[in-house]
């Protein structure tokens, strides 16, 4: 039987299982191990392999399953033949024989059940005393099996012990032949070794002498070589040579010839190293030698060719040349021309007549021109007006005009659009000649030129010291001031000229023009060219009360060019524009201590806010260029500083960090034109 079915049969049995040491047993069956001195507590199999413990009681061994199979018919007990009585059948009656006639049957029963559960019980214990006797025998087997199997492997190992001997002996049999053969092999290698080392060198010794004579017969060749690349490059440095360098063909092969001379030196140089030449170097000396040759007649040739290309290349570039002047110089005269003409209109600095030596560097060329003019205009006006008032008859006239212009100025204030347009309603009427009443008194202006000029005279001036006083010492009121200014100019071109160049003659600032002191000019004349108010006797204004007077002046100025226009007026006569121009021609010319800072801190603190929203960008350009390239020119020229100065470095730092400008104190708007004030209404 298979080793698997017996395990698999063992497994299958429930009844009949052998009986291990370290099987775990019911109660009851291990009191009836107890009762059985015979059985060893250990298992029953105590061999080191399972499998040949199964196959040692392969044949013997016996289960107690089978033992219950061949005693499973029904019990037969035969009594004793001095029993009469005996039981002949039990398959659920009972017969009793006769001498238990007269018995209680239930007790013959139960007398026989005890009887045959000892006899049971009895054959029981022989079965399991014949299974250990059987289990003993299939374990002496199994230890002889096992001697066997023991003795079988010792005699295994002795037999690969001698074949692993006899094979060490036989490897180092062979190794000694094979060492020995190698010996040989060596000896016979060494001494075709040293024969053809021998030879090797006897080829080497004789191809060092034809190396040798080979680079005699070289250096010759190499020597002439040099010589004819040294009389080109002699050449070419001549002047006559020298023009030719940049010719296609010339510095094809010069390049050519350099080339193969600088690749002939380093061959000749290698083999002077080596102190030998072989075959092939020697041909490519020869070889170049022929091409340097080839090449030198090829250039002269070239260049003769080139000589008489550039003779006729020559005269008749100097016939185009001298036909291209010409229609240059006339082509020249006429884009000059055309020029002067378009920058004349772009540009009125180009257009206007020069100034004076002496205001080179201190007034721009276009605004003392246009100066010039509006004070011919107010020179002129002057005059007629000297001559109107110097008539007696006109006195009542001159009073009456006199109130007329002064009550409405004097008056200006910014409470509301509606009073700025009462005040040029009389304004405008005593210019245009309607009838003013002034007080109990009818103002008219006739047809009279003189009146009419008086009138626009005395009008401007009158609004000119009102920005004098006013505004120097109330800044906020330079805006209703430039709306009046602007009302009136609006309507009579020639009081704005004359309102402008009065403003000009009182600073000059606003040109913009640093008026120099000249030869054999007094002190009192130069300093009211400069705008101070001097007396007869020499006296004159004091500095403060004098840049209190130009920051008025400035900053009406700066505020007419921003103003809104009044309704209905479309063209502004003097706008924005004009505060760009007067600012760039202000940072051309060269400062003034005190004065230029107070000057340029008024403009921008009124006229920056406009001109930012109208120049943007620009705007901020040139806000740049005065505080890096300007205002150190104003730091350098004042000194320890000053109010003024401080006044400017501040503003310009704010604007340059918030990158605007703030809006004016006082500003107005196109909105104001449309407020109204009542005057009958107090308070708020």
């Amino acid at each position: 039987m298979e080793l698997n079915e017996v395990l698999l049969k063992l497994q299958q049995t429930e009844k009949g299982n052998l009986i291990y040491g370290q099987d775990k047993l019911s109660q009851t069956e291990l009191c009836k191990f107890r009762e059985r001195p015979f059985v060893v507590q250990r298992p029953v199999f105590d061999v080191s392999s399972l499998k040949a413990a199964l196959e040692s009681c392969e044949e013997s061994a016996f289960t107690e399953e089978a033992f219950v199979k061949e005693n499973d018919s029904p019990v037969k007990n035969e009594f004793p033949d001095k029993d009469k009585n005996k039981i002949h059948n039990y398959n659920g009656i009972c017969e009793i024989s006769s001498f238990v006639v007269g018995k209680n049957p239930a007790e013959v029963i139960s007398h026989l059940e005890v009887e045959a559960q000892r006899d049971k019980e009895k054959t029981m214990k022989e079965k399991t005393r014949a299974y250990e006797i059987s289990v003993l025998a299939a374990q002496k087997t199994a230890a002889i099996r096992c001697q066997e199997a023991q003795k079988k492997l010792h005699e295994r190992y002795i037999k690969g012990q001698e074949k692993i001997r006899k094979f060490i002996h036989k490897s180092e049999e062979d190794a000694n032949r094979i060492k020995q053969q190698n010996a040989e092999l060596h000896k016979s290698r060494d001494r075709i070794l040293k024969t053809r080392l021998q030879e090797a060198e006897n080829r080497r010794l004789l191809k060092l002498e034809q190396g040798k004579k080979r680079l005699e017969t070289a250096e010759p060749i190499v020597i002439k070589c040099s010589e004819i690349h040294k009389r080109l490059m002699l050449q070419f440095e001549n002047e006559s040579y020298k023009k030719y360098e940049s010719n296609p063909a010339v510095v094809l092969l010069l390049k050519n010839i350099c080339n193969t001379h600088l690749s002939l030196l380093a061959t000749i140089e290698t083999c002077r190293d080596r102190g030998i030449m072989d075959q092939v170097q020697l041909d490519e000396i020869s070889q170049g030698y022929d091409e340097i040759l080839t090449h030198s007649k090829q250039l002269i040739t070239v260049i003769e060719k080139v000589k008489l290309e550039e003779q006729r290349l020559e005269v008749e570039k100097q016939r185009k040349k001298k036909l291209q002047e010409e229609k240059e110089e006339v082509e020249k005269r006429r884009l000059k021309e055309e020029q002067e003409k378009r920058l004349s209109k772009q540009n009125p600095e180009l257009s206007a007549p020069p100034v004076p030596k002496e205001l080179m560097f201190s007034v721009s060329r276009a605004a003392y021109h246009n100066h010039q003019q509006y004070k011919t205009l107010f020179d002129e006006f002057e005059k007629t007006s000297k001559e109107f008032t110097s008539n007696k008859a006109n006195m009542k006239l001159i009073m009456g005009i006199n109130k007329a212009i002064s009550v409405p100025i004097s008056s200006i204030t910014n409470r509301s659009g509606s009073d700025i347009k009462n005040k040029l309603a009389d304004l405008n009427g005593v210019l245009q000649g309607q009838s003013i009443k002034v007080v109990n008194q009818h103002v008219r202006i006739s047809d009279d030129k003189l009146a009419i000029s008086y009138a626009n005279l005395f009008m401007a001036k009158k609004l000119v010291k009102q920005a004098e006083g006013q505004v120097s010492s109330n800044h906020s009121t330079a805006f209703s001031l430039a709306l009046t200014v602007l009302g009136v100019w609006a309507k009579n071109k020639t009081f704005g000229q004359l309102f402008l160049v009065q403003m000009q003659i009182k600073c000059p600032f606003l040109i913009p023009w640093y008026v120099p002191k000249l030869e054999n000019q007094s002190e009192n004349e130069y300093n009211r060219l400069r705008g101070y108010q001097c007396s007869d006797d020499g006296t004159v204004e004091v500095q403060d009360k004098y840049l209190s007077r130009m920051s008025g002046l400035v900053r009406s100025y700066a505020a007419i060019i921003q103003s809104p226009l009044p309704p209905g007026v479309q063209s502004h006569p003097h706008g924005i524009a004009e505060g760009w121009k007067w600012l760039s021609r202000m940072l051309d010319l060269d400062p003034w201590p005190e004065v230029t800072a107070t000057v340029l801190y008024d403009f921008l603190d009124v006229a920056g806010y406009a001109l930012m929203k109208a120049y943007g960008r620009q705007f901020e350009k040139l806000l740049y260029a005065l505080c890096h390239d300007y205002f150190p020119k104003i730091e350098e020229i004042s000194g320890s500083g000053g109010g003024p100065l401080q006044r400017l470095q501040m503003f310009l730092k704010d604007c340059v960090k918030k990158k605007r400008v703030p809006k004016p104190d006082g500003y107005l708007g196109e909105d104001f034109w449309n407020t109204h004030h009542h005057s009958g209404v107090v308070g708020s």
